[in-house]
C-alpha cells in the first residue's frame, strides 16, 4: 500500500491521491439517501398497512419489528438493488478517475468531463458495466438492514 502511494503522489502530487473523491462523496451520498431512507419510509408503509388491516391505530412507540421477517427482507432488497442502480453511474466515474491517479497522461479532466467521455464513447449502458456484481452484494447489503432492525429492537 505505501508503495501504491508513493508512486501516485510522485506521479501527480496530493491531487493524485484525491483523485475522484468529489465523485465519491456525491455517490456515497446519493446511495446512503435512497438505501436507508428508502428502507424507513417502505417499512413505515409496511408497518401502518399492517396496523391498518389489523383495525389498529398506528402508535409513535411501535416498532417495525412487528413486520413479519421475509416483508422486511423483500423490501430491503429492493431498496437495496434500487440504490445500486441509481448510484451506479457516479461509481463508475468515480472508478475511472481513481484508475488514472497513477498515469502522468489523464483520460478525463474531471467528474464532468469523465461523466460526458463515458456517454460519448459508449452511452448509457458504458455507466453500468459491472453492475450485475453490485448485484449480489446488494444482498448482504439487505441483510444489515434487516439485522439493523432486529438489533435495535432487542436492545429497546
Amino acid at each position: 500500500m505505501r508503495d501504491v502511494v508513493k508512486y501516485s503522489y510522485r506521479s501527480n502530487g496530493i491531487a493524485g491521491l484525491y483523485q475522484g473523491f468529489g465523485v465519491a462523496i456525491w455517490s456515497v451520498t446519493l446511495y446512503r439517501m435512497v438505501y436507508l431512507g428508502g428502507y424507513d419510509f417502505i417499512k413505515t408503509e409496511l408497518w401502518a398497512r399492517q396496523q391498518a388491516s389489523d383495525g389498529k391505530v398506528m402508535s409513535e412507540t411501535a416498532t417495525a419489528t412487528e413486520i413479519p421477517f421475509w416483508e422486511r427482507m423483500v423490501a430491503a432488497q429492493g431498496v437495496s438493488l434500487l440504490a445500486s442502480t441509481i448510484h451506479y453511474p457516479l461509481d463508475s466515474v468515480r472508478r475511472r478517475l481513481m484508475m488514472q491517479s497513477d498515469s502522468i497522461e489523464k483520460t478525463y479532466r474531471n467528474g464532468i468531463h469523465c461523466f460526458i467521455d463515458i456517454y460519448q464513447r459508449e452511452g448509457i449502458p458504458g455507466y453500468f458495466r459491472g453492475l450485475s456484481v453490485n448485484y449480489a452484494r446488494s444482498v448482504g447489503a439487505a441483510i444489515l438492514l434487516v439485522s439493523y432492525d432486529f438489533f435495535r429492537g432487542l436492545m429497546d
